[in-house]
């Protein structure tokens, strides 16, 4: 009897939400300064439950291989029709975003997610988003009943025929292999193509002593150098050469290319971008000095802000940290001299804390709903070498990932995320 009434007492989410002073979106911020009558869409299929129940949905959100849940990743049912997401170098601030979501949450530092006040329906599309990577699992959901979804079907997809991944371009080097890195988070070799083949989703170039696919792999100074090039893409990958090879770079058209909306992740020489770039605040952020090596050492993963407490809780969870809070490397390329903080952000700091790891959002200065681009930087080298072709360069899949492998995921999909102030508590999309 219960459960029918409170089957018959359906109401819109704005209904719901105000009833309770405060928006689902931000259930901790301010109160509602009105109550809509109306609601549109499947918020209009959202019921009020008895006492104790609630509709309902959970699951576990993994990388595409399948073996780590992943951090703020956002899971929601649009209001009506899923908007199409929008590929290349595009301002893409969290604060703007809005998805037009009858219910919406994140992930935890499991993986695991919670997502209430889920319309009752037949066929409701639960959409798993972070970033450019989107999957929709449809189900029947019964009012005031929970719907536990099976990992695969939240897995990230590893090909587009599972969903949709986004542009990565990805240069080689003699002294990283981050084309290796992509394949053991899980995507499909199938999606790694030589150059602009749009036949896949990972775009490799051949950066100086790196390998290639396939019989012909362009250039990377055919990526770099090249502004249409760099703005296709929604990631740009570029993996340590060995060498700052400053002669094959204009680091104009990257500049260019962050500060329109792109996401960069290099490691160790790559570094010259930023103090060559043409733009003085850029050239400010850090400063560099000769490369030195740092052998078994013990790091500290900063976790004075959100987002870096939640590194640490992901580290220790997966086994790449103990205690949490520190992690032990082997193979880390000392080349950070000093990080000016903000508008830097430490992620895992050596002894006496320079950082090894550090990130900023762009434009510098921008406030946060108009953080656009992020640069992420890393001495740590996800492989202690390159110039392997692929696939056949990169170790056997299945191989157990080193701590400096997983905390490069990490950084990899939050960097793929939409831009944040790293300092901020991380909201679902509204």
């Amino acid at each position: 009897m219960l459960r029918a009434l409170g089957i018959g007492l359906a109401v819109g989410v704005c209904a719901l939400s105000c009833a309770r002073g405060r928006s689902p979106f931000d259930p901790e911020g301010p109160p509602l300064a009105s109550t809509p009558d109306a609601c549109s869409g499947r918020s209009c299929k959202r019921v009020a439950c008895p006492s104790g129940s609630e509709t309902r949905v959970t699951g576990r959100v993994t990388d595409p291989v399948g073996a780590r849940g992943l951090y703020n990743v956002a899971v929601y049912v649009p209001n009506g029709e899923l908007k199409p997401l929008a590929h290349g170098a595009t301002c893409d601030a969290c604060a703007k975003r809005t998805v037009d979501a009858a219910a919406s949450t994140l992930t935890d530092v499991h993986g695991e997610f919670v997502l209430d006040g889920v319309p009752a329906d037949r066929a409701v599309p639960i959409v798993v988003e972070i970033g450019r990577f989107r999957r929709v699992v449809v189900r029947d959901v019964t009012a005031c009943e929970e719907v536990r979804l099976p990992d695969d079907a939240t897995r990230l997809p590893r090909n587009t025929t599972e969903g949709e991944i986004p542009s990565i371009a990805v240069t080689t080097g003699a002294a990283d292999a981050l084309e290796c890195l992509l394949r053991a988070v899980g995507i499909d070799e199938r999606e790694v193509v030589a150059g602009d083949d749009d036949r896949g989703r990972v775009h490799v170039y051949r950066g100086k002593g790196g390998g290639g696919v396939g019989p012909v792999t362009p250039d990377a100074t055919a990526l770099w150098n090249d502004p249409a090039a760099l703005a296709r893409h929604d990631v740009v990958v570029l993996s340590c050469e060995g060498d700052p090879a400053i002669e094959t770079k204009d680091p104009g058209p990257l500049t260019s290319y962050l500060e329109a909306g792109g996401h960069v992740l290099a490691t160790h020489f790559h570094s010259s971008w930023l103090s060559r770039s043409p733009k003085e605040d850029l050239r400010a952020v850090a400063s560099f000095h000769a490369p030195s090596n740092d052998v078994g050492l013990d790091y500290t993963v900063d976790t004075s802000f959100p987002k870096g407490a939640a590194f640490a809780d992901w580290l220790a969870f997966v086994g790449a940290s103990t205690p949490p809070g520190t992690i032990r490397l082997d193979n880390v390329t000392a080349s950070v001299d000093s990080l000016r903080e903000p508008p830097g952000q430490g992620w895992v700091r050596a002894p006496g804390g320079v950082p090894r790891t550090f990130s900023f959002n762009t434009p510098l200065g921008a406030a946060r709903e108009a953080s656009c681009g992020r640069f992420v930087f890393s001495d740590l080298h996800a492989f202690g070498h390159g110039g392997g072709d692929f696939p056949a360069g990169c170790p056997v899949p299945g191989t157990s990932p080193s701590p400096q492998q997983l905390a490069l995921e990490f950084l990899l999909f939050d960097l793929l995320s939409c831009v944040d102030d790293d300092r901020a508590r991380p909201l679902p999309p509204r």
